[in-house]
């Protein structure tokens, strides 16, 4: 892992594309996630799929020559012949000659739309596959599967009028389709209307007890509890349970999970896939169990069941890559990266950007960002340039958020600081550093316990805070209001003591409002937050502050270190609490002059120590410390563990 670990930036970046599943319905009337190889075919498929996880040359081949005998079996399957090219691709055929010989086979079976549904799955963009889905219903117009599939596109792109239209054209010619069945409930379901969808399914399950409907009636019943009534999960748990029972189908199992864990029962829901993968190994299935280790902090274990998935799951792909840089193996990463975006390029283009930073691959990672949303590329731009020791190609996007009065600009100035000090020591200091992932590390960081890794000085904070109560008390009181009652009307009966407690636990990163970072992120900026608030602190002291920061950091960027000191010091004086202003100037104190190095080392640390949950401002000083030759290796250590403790764990928060 290196030092800035990928966590912590994603952590602040506020919009993420949305996982896009690549994954289409089979040619089968069983739900979205099952693989429509044949079934004497998939045990050979899960060996090739597993060579080509390997990567080298000799397993290429294996893969090559057991994939090319199943060709007869495999002729309408779309998840063989999606393997067929990704595989040829992987050993260096070019994609004309693998599409060449995928046309031939076109030819030769009229009326399959097979080729069809492979092109719509390898198109990102929803129109093209909607067209491409349109084309395949044309060419094989009897196979209501065919059908399925265009209906699920529409659902998953909210057109479910549409969708139910397909679904009643289905019913009308066969009443008692199975696959149309499931859809005209999870029409339902998408529209919002689950209780008609849960007696929809208990009406079909009167006349059969199919394990299909019994799969949605547990979707209903999840999907009841999430809005409005909290007793439904044991129903949900029956349901699913009974589904399962009738057959093991991976996605039914899949449900079943999720059940289980909503309920609370997480190592049950481990258990159950673990159970199942080992009876009927499954995508789905090993994708499930590479969630449930990578939220533990298992990388190796989660690594190992996301390679069985990653080239049919774009979500398991971002888990590979993620618990591979996690893990230190740099190469495996990177062709772990090559694989997600293989799934849609720019769905995840900020993902593999972050990524590639962590893996010391700037310009990859800069390339990456030509494409993502403007304010994501533009604060991941300062982050990658910051880790490669780059000042100068941040100034320009530095004084952007100071033109704009954009307070960012603090995160953006921490960012140029640390490119500022990277520069000073050689480029990509202490970038190298790996923090050993093991049973040890996991444990610790799961109990927080590197919380203690810097010294709290409760009494200085308390100090500082009662000094700002005094000030502005009905500032704060106000906001600390807010706190408490985030969805109802601010409290106005708030004691001056007790806003100062509440004020005092949030800025020790406390457990007052636990989770809840953007909280924490909006009490640290109490002062500089809008031109509104200026009302609660005087106009003179929002002047001085505002002034003396952009000041300050107008001279960083220009290279006068000593006088921008002298501006954050003139901060400081009207708000002594605003930690990441003593990191600056401290940084500032050792840029001017560095007979002050070892003593702004000692100044950052105390500052970090204001708020040890903020570990933007836990790394300066380690920057600092290796700048001016002082130890720093358990400090760093430390830090990362810290890091690993924040972590949120989850594939979708990445």
């Amino acid at each position: 892992m290196v030092v800035d670990p990928v966590v912590v930036l994603c952590r602040r970046v506020t919009c993420v594309a949305l996982l896009l599943s690549l994954v289409l319905v089979p040619l089968t009337a069983t739900p979205v996630h099952a693989d429509d190889v044949p079934e004497d075919a998939q045990a050979a498929m899960a060996k090739a799929r597993e060579l080509l996880a390997a990567g080298d040359k000799k397993s290429l081949e294996k893969a090559w020559r057991r994939v090319a005998k199943l060709k007869p079996a495999c002729t309408h399957s779309v998840d063989y012949w999606h393997f067929y090219l990704r595989l040829g691709e992987a050993m260096g055929k070019s994609s004309e000659a693998l599409w060449a010989e995928l046309e031939q086979v076109e030819k030769a079976n009229p009326g399959c739309a097979t080729f069809a549904l492979l092109r719509a799955r390898l198109t990102t963009d929803p129109y093209d596959k909607q067209e491409h889905l349109e084309k395949a219903v044309e060419a094989a117009p009897k196979d209501l599967r065919v059908k399925l599939r265009l209906i699920d596109h529409l659902l998953a792109n909210d057109e479910e009028i549409d969708a139910e239209e397909l679904v009643d054209e289905i019913l009308e010619a066969k009443p008692d389709h199975i696959g149309a069945l499931v859809r005209k409930g999870q029409v339902q379901l998408a529209g919002g209307y689950y209780n008609a969808a849960l007696r929809f399914a208990n009406e079909q399950i009167a006349r059969a007890k199919r394990p299909e409907m019994f799969d949605l009636k547990a979707q209903a019943y999840m999907a009841i509890h999430d809005d409005e009534d909290k007793d439904v999960l044991a129903d949900a748990h029956t349901a699913a349970l009974e589904a399962v029972k009738l057959r093991a189908d991976p996605a039914f199992v899949s449900t079943l999970a999720e059940v289980l864990e909503k309920r609370g029962k997480l190592d049950e829901a481990r258990a159950t896939v673990q159970k199942h993968f080992d009876e009927r190994p499954s995508p789905l299935l090993a994708g499930l169990l590479g969630d449930y280790a990578f939220r533990t902090g298992a990388y190796e274990a989660a690594a190992k069941a996301f390679r069985r998935s990653a080239l049919t799951s774009a979500r398991s792909a971002k888990g590979l890559a993620a618990c591979l840089t996690r893990l230190g193996q740099k190469q495996e990463a990177e062709a772990a990266l090559r694989q997600l975006l293989a799934h849609d390029a720019k769905a995840h283009a900020l993902f593999a950007a972050i990524t590639y930073a962590s893996l010391r691959k700037y310009d990859k990672a800069l390339a990456l960002l030509e494409g993502v949303d403007e304010d994501d590329a533009k604060w991941t731009r300062g982050w990658i340039l910051s880790l490669a020791g780059r000042p100068a190609a941040m100034k320009d996007l530095v004084a952007s958020y100071l033109d704009d009065d954009d307070l960012e600009g603090e995160w953006m100035l921490m960012f140029f600081t640390e490119a500022l000090l990277r520069k000073a020591m050689g480029g990509n200091a202490l970038n190298g550093f790996r923090f050993k992932y093991d049973k040890a590390s996991a444990a610790a960081s799961r109990k927080g316990v590197a919380r203690l890794a810097l010294p709290e000085r409760p009494q200085d904070l308390k100090a500082n805070t009662l000094g700002l109560m005094k000030r502005v008390p009905a500032y704060v009181t106000a906001r600390c209001g807010q706190l408490f009652q985030p969805y109802g009307e601010p409290s106005t009966g708030f004691a001056m003591d007790e806003a100062s407690l509440t004020f005092y636990y949030v800025m020790r990163g406390g457990s007052t409002c636990p989770g809840d970072e953007s909280r924490v992120w909006y009490f640290n900026r109490i002062v500089l937050t809008d031109r509104a608030d200026a009302e609660f602190l005087g106009e003179g002291d929002w002047r001085v502050v505002k002034e003396e920061y952009l000041r300050g950091a107008k001279r960083m960027l220009g290279g006068d270190y000593k006088g921008a000191a002298k501006a954050f010091d003139a901060v400081l004086k009207v708000e002594p609490y605003w930690h990441r202003i003593k990191l600056l100037r401290a940084a500032a104190q050792a840029l001017a002059d560095p007979a002050q190095r070892k003593d702004a080392v000692a100044d950052a640390r105390k500052a970090a120590a204001d708020w040890p949950d903020d570990l933007r401002g836990r790394f300066l000083p380690v920057l600092l410390a290796a700048y001016a030759g002082v130890p720093y290796q358990t400090e760093l250590e430390q830090y990362a563990l810290r890091g690993e403790a924040l972590s949120r764990r989850t594939l979708d928060e990445l």
